[in-house]
């Protein structure tokens, strides 16, 4: 490998397969179950930058060198020395807007000048960046910027123009056919803003194919974007020739900026493998003296700076050489006289003809100087560049598989398999401690649930009850005003019978209210069903992962579930609720039967007065209200004999004596008063005294609790349905579940990427 050609090939195979390794490296890493090392990961992504970079480079054959150089240090009159032409512009203003790569090609028929106009997004952040530069105050820098905003506004039409023009490419034969061209958008400030960046494909750069001149703007400029730009390009960059002013041999801030560039760029080149120094304008020194000191100053500061050698720092002129090549344009030729140049040349540096006059201009010196790095040098350059990073980058895949091996195998069948059995035991190790977890947040449930109840200053589930209860008995049908009256007049021929009308109409209101406890345990159940689905409901979301099949397992079909509900609850209901509607609504307050059934009904009626917690005396015992009906309410009398009451409602009478009550209704209205009064007692005793003695409110929370104990006795069975969730990949399992029990499948996906890992390394060695 000691020619450029021959390294440049061994160096693309090898990347080839090292940059594969990396690859199926970082592919392995990405799954997290592999469990690669986060350093292991990171060194293998650092590495890859530059070793991709060069990679293609070295697939492209292209080699590139950057001209650089503070604004009119005469970069640009370089460039043209070494084409023989006078093509870039190098009047003495700025006249490098944009960054110009000249590319070395073979054959003549792919000479061509491409442009490539700035993005919409390019441009207007260029504005931006002169506006703060220029509002950074006093200063070089900041009276730059005020200008180029200024041109810029002058000339917004044709910037504008290039910027819509997006990509402009011309063929050419000679270098002078696209001369003007190139610098309109390369140095005419009409122009040049709109222009991202200028490429010349010529035969005329070097003998070598693939050579590449980038002439960056100075770096000097003031523009942030050509800072960036000449960052970008001394970070990636094969070689660099630093255009200085012999007269100048100082090392400016901007070109120590240069140093510490490629320094960062490139950590495995130093500055002095792929630093050159022109320095120009050596026919404007004053005297052979001065032209030498100059010289060894800068010398000196290159050495002291970058460790550079001697050779790597040429002494000559740019432009003197195109003058005495006779291919000097523009202010050039017209400035200067070739015999007067070859006399200062030779007067400074001794030369005794004109080849040596033109010798002593630098130009063909350091054509030769990069010409042999080109040929040899740039080879253990290359090898410095190379040989490490590939021996890291294989080390560190190595590495990752060596880690991630110790716990899979390369066979995805048997890995799959060994990793089932392990999976299924670890998971109910987990589940053990899951589900001790999810039993203490299922008692803080219901521990913060009964302390809510008691900070409560009324039972909503009563209220709820006394609500439907009040709305039912409301809205009974033959309790409204024309089905009162269809019937009445039913009972009205010849005569109203007030007997008959009230036995009749109580006939009616019976079989109602009955159908009415059926209709009140539907819908109790119904608020009884929403309870338990709230509870279902945490226990589904915030217990078992949003699992559908918590509800299934628990209660079943909601339909037996409510119709079980009901069922209980009608039970409940009517073994409290009927003899209240037995004594109330079933016959006539001054009927004998009323009597014979209240005795009938002793026992149950006294255990609902037993839970009567209302305010009206009259109503706490059933049987004394039952018998005596609506006067035990409005009489006065009875009401201090049997109660102890002073006050009554306010359709009291005292009218007649006790002992000749209860009274038969003889009217119409009579009926009406005693049949609604008596509907009113009915909802106040149940509302009043069946709840609390029917144990609604304990009936509620039994069946919750009933609820709790079925889901806690089904343990094993939330097992399998934790087990079922983990299969389907339900995220909010997968969230609770230790890192090692994440995956499943994905873990086959370790096994083949460990396997593609180790051919690339195999392929290696």
């Amino acid at each position: 490998m000691n020619t450029w050609s021959e390294a440049a090939a061994h160096y693309v195979a090898r990347l080839d397969k090292v940059l594969a390794v990396r690859r199926r490296a970082l592919d392995l890493a990405a799954l997290p179950q592999a469990g690669v090392p986060t350093a292991t990961t990171a060194q293998l992504e650092a590495l890859g930058g530059p070793l991709e970079r060069q990679y293609e480079r070295l697939r492209k054959n292209e080699f590139r060198i950057a001209v650089v150089g503070l604004e009119n240090a005469g970069k640009s009159t370089f460039v043209n020395a070494w084409l023989g032409c006078d093509l870039l512009p190098n009047e003495s203003h700025r006249c490098t807007y944009t960054t110009t790569q000249v590319f070395s090609v073979g054959d003549g028929q792919e000479q061509r000048l491409e442009v490539s106009a700035k993005s919409r997004e390019q441009y207007e952040g260029m504005i931006r960046d002169l506006e703060r530069q220029a509002a950074a105050g006093g200063g070089e820098l900041a009276a730059k910027a005020r200008n180029d905003l200024d041109t810029i506004r002058r000339h917004r039409a044709s910037i504008e123009e290039v910027l819509r023009q997006g990509e402009v490419r011309r063929a050419f034969t000679h270098l002078q056919d696209v001369a003007s061209e190139l610098r309109r958008y390369v140095a005419d400030e009409r122009y040049a803003y709109g222009v991202l960046e200028v490429r010349l494909y010529t035969t005329a750069l070097a003998a070598v194919d693939g050579v590449a001149f980038y002439d960056v703007p100075g770096l000097n400029s003031g523009l942030t974007i050509h800072e960036t730009q000449a960052e970008q390009m001394l970070a990636d960059c094969d070689a660099v020739i630093l255009v200085q002013r012999v007269g100048n041999p100082s090392i400016e801030g901007s070109e120590q900026k240069l140093i510490r560039f490629v320094q960062e760029g490139d950590e495995r080149v130093k500055v002095a493998d792929k630093l050159f120094v022109f320095l120009g304008r050596a026919d404007q020194e004053g005297t052979p003296a001065i032209l030498q000191e100059n010289r060894a100053k800068a010398v000196d500061e290159w050495q002291r700076r970058g460790q550079l050698p001697e050779d790597r720092v040429v002494v000559g002129s740019a432009a003197a050489y195109l003058v005495l090549r006779g291919v000097a344009g523009g202010h050039l030729g017209k400035a200067l006289d070739p015999a007067e140049v070859g006399r200062k040349m030779a007067l400074l540096t001794g030369a005794t003809d004109d080849a040596a006059v033109l010798e002593a201009t630098g130009v063909d010196a350091i054509k030769r100087r990069i010409d042999r790095y080109l040929q040899t040098e740039r080879v253990d350059v290359l090898r410095r560049r190379c040989d490490d990073p590939i021996r890291e980058t294989v080390a560190a895949a190595q590495a990752a598989y060596d880690h991630v091996r110790k716990t899979f195998s390369e066979d995805p069948a048997e890995a799959q398999r060994q990793l089932d059995a392990d999976r299924r035991i670890h998971f109910q190790r987990w589940w053990e401690g899951e589900w001790t977890e999810i039993s203490a947040r299922l008692s803080n449930y219901f521990r913060g649930r009964a302390v809510r109840q008691a900070d409560q200053k009324a039972d909503p589930f009563r209220e709820r009850y006394a609500g439907l209860i009040s709305a039912l008995v409301a809205n009974l049908p033959s309790r409204t005003a024309a089905a009162r009256d269809r019937l009445f007049d039913s009972c009205s021929h010849p005569v109203f019978k007030p007997s008959e009308a009230n036995h009749g109409w109580r006939t009616r209101l019976y079989q109602e209210v009955m159908d009415l406890i059926d209709r009140a345990s539907g819908e109790l159940a119904a608020e009884l069903k929403a309870d338990a689905g709230e509870l279902v409901e945490f226990l589904q979301n915030e217990l078992l992962y949003g699992s559908a099949s918590v509800g299934r397992i628990l209660v079943g079909d909601d339909r037996d579930f409510l119709s079980l509900l009901q069922g209980k609850l009608q039970t409940l209901f009517l073994r409290f609720a009927r003899p209240v509607v037995e004594a109330l609504v079933r016959l006539p307050v001054a009927d004998p039967a009323r009597r014979e059934l209240l005795a009938r009904l002793g026992p149950d009626i006294a255990l609902l007065d037993a839970y009567y917690d209302g305010d009206e005396p009259a109503y706490r015992q059933l049987k004394t209200y039952a018998k005596y009906g609506r006067d035990l309410l409005i009489h006065v009398t009875l009401r201090q004999e049997l109660l102890g009451a002073t006050t009554a409602r306010s359709d009291l009478i005292d009218q007649p004596d006790p002992a000749h009550l209860p009274r038969r209704a003889e009217t119409r209205d009579e009926v009406v008063d005693e049949v609604e009064d008596d509907l009113t007692a009915l909802e106040v005793y149940l509302t009043r005294a069946v709840f609390a003695a029917a144990g609604f409110r304990a009936f509620r929370e039994q069946e919750l609790e009933r609820l709790r104990s079925s889901f806690l006795a089904e343990k094993a069975a939330w097992g399998g349905v934790a087990q079922n969730e983990d299969l389907a990949g339900n995220p909010r399992l997968r969230d609770r579940l230790p890192s090692a029990l994440r995956t499943t499948d994905n873990d086959v996906e370790v096994c083949d990427r460990l396997r593609q890992l180790r051919i690339s390394l195999d392929s290696t060695r």
